[in-house]
């Protein structure tokens, strides 16, 4: 099966990344997931006064928590980096729009890996300077191990996470789960495997939670983990 992780906007406790790698690498599972934007200096910009409140308020997160996905995807050697942007994503005569997404940052060497020129909204909106950057916005990933299943990671999850959503993006959904769930990569998704880790500078460090950000007061996987009671 495959597990979907879409717009995630939390951290995760290490019992959940330990079981997720021992899922992925021994039994079979695969992971999907959609991400979003993650910027610091962008949440910092939009820092806003609430006349109700009469406090200044600041995200904790950017539009999902790529430092928690990171930690989550650790194992399989994936990661994205902080950015936001947007543009055209094309492949094989399918696009789809782009509004908010996150720039892979790490992939491993023999994985997919699927590149698009794209605008920093994160830039244009700190500097009002407009530049395209080419980015990685899509990841597929046979994962070593006993009984390995597959990683799947798009940038974006903005045009399937309302009922306001264009869904231009539905095409790259079903060739993930195509390739996750049965090891189908569609023909429009066809590449070659690169021949070394993925690791761009410009995307180095990688994302790290903030405390600035106070995400720790509203997160649930701060604290004690939850208790099962027979």
């Amino acid at each position: 099966g495959t597990l979907m992780i879409v717009d995630s906007e939390d951290e995760f406790r290490p019992e959940e990344v330990e079981k997720l790698r021992v899922d992925v690498t021994e039994k079979g599972l695969s992971v999907l997931v959609m991400a979003e934007w993650y910027e610091p200096d962008v949440m910092r910009k939009i820092k806003f006064f609430d006349d109700n409140t009469q406090m200044f308020w600041t995200p904790q997160t950017g539009g999902g928590h790529v430092p928690g996905l990171n930690t989550l995807l650790s194992s399989f050697g994936v990661a994205l980096g902080s950015g936001a942007f947007k543009g055209p994503f094309s492949l094989g005569g399918h696009t789809a729009q782009i509004k908010s997404g996150s720039a892979i940052a790490r992939w491993p060497q023999g994985g997919y890996l699927y590149m698009q020129s794209m605008q920093d909204e994160g830039l244009m909106t700190l500097t009002s300077t407009r530049k395209n950057v080419e980015i990685g916005v899509l990841g597929l990933l046979d994962v070593g191990g006993l009984s390995p299943g597959r990683v799947a990671v798009f940038t974006d999850s903005s045009c399937v996470d309302n009922k306001e959503s264009d869904l231009s993006c539905w095409w790259v959904v079903e060739g993930m789960l195509s390739y996750t769930s049965l090891a189908i990569r569609p023909s429009h998704l066809m590449a070659a495997p690169i021949h070394a880790e993925f690791k761009p500078e410009a995307f180095q460090p990688l994302p790290i939670t903030n405390p600035e950000f106070e995400l720790h007061l509203y997160s649930r996987a701060a604290g004690p983990a939850p208790q099962c009671h027979a």
